[in-house]
C-alpha cells in the first residue's frame, strides 16, 4: 500500500472515529439535561432523539476502528486495546435497557402524550446515565493512548 495512502486513510479513519466518540459524548450529556422527573413532551422527544444519537455515535465510533483492523493501518495491542474493547462493549450493553425505553415512548410521543414514566424508572436511567459517564471518562483516556500507540510492543 502506498505510503501516502496509508496515512490518508488512517488520518480518514482517526477523523471519523473521532467525531463518533463526540456525538456519544453530546447525546450521554444532552440526555442529563432532559431526563427530569416531571417531563413534558418536548423533553421526552429530545431524549428520545439523543438516543438516536446515542448508537449514530457508536457505530461511527467503532466501524473505522474495525476497518483499520481488518486493512492492518492499526497495530497496536495490549492493555490499552482491551480496556478500550472492554468500556466500549460496557457502554453498549448499559445503554440496552434505557434504549428499550426510550423506543417505548414512541408511540405515545407520535400522538403528541406523554409517556408511561414512572420515579422508579426515572431514577433507574439517571443511574445507567451516571455510569455512562464514567465509562466515557475510561473510554476518553484510554483512545488517546491508544492512538498513540503507547501501550503498543515495540
Amino acid at each position: 500500500m502506498n505510503p501516502m495512502f496509508r496515512a490518508f486513510l488512517v488520518s480518514a479513519l482517526e477523523g471519523v472515529s473521532t467525531i463518533g466518540f463526540a456525538t456519544i459524548t453530546g447525546a450521554l450529556f444532552g440526555r442529563g439535561f432532559c431526563l427530569c422527573r416531571l417531563m413534558t413532551v418536548r423533553e421526552a422527544r429530545m431524549v428520545r432523539l439523543t438516543d438516536s444519537l446515542f448508537w449514530l455515535g457508536a457505530s461511527l465510533m467503532i466501524a473505522p476502528q474495525m476497518t483499520a483492523r481488518i486493512i492492518g493501518t492499526r497495530t497496536a495491542t495490549g492493555p490499552a486495546l482491551w480496556i478500550q474493547v472492554t468500556a466500549m462493549l460496557a457502554l453498549l450493553a448499559v445503554e440496552a435497557w434505557p434504549s428499550r425505553v426510550f423506543r417505548s415512548w414512541d408511540r405515545y410521543l407520535d400522538l403528541d402524550q406523554l409517556p408511561f414514566h414512572t420515579d422508579r424508572i426515572n431514577d433507574r436511567l439517571i443511574l445507567l446515565w451516571k455510569i455512562q459517564l464514567v465509562v466515557l471518562a475510561i473510554l476518553a483516556v484510554v483512545d488517546p493512548l491508544l492512538a498513540a500507540t503507547i501501550f503498543a510492543p515495540t
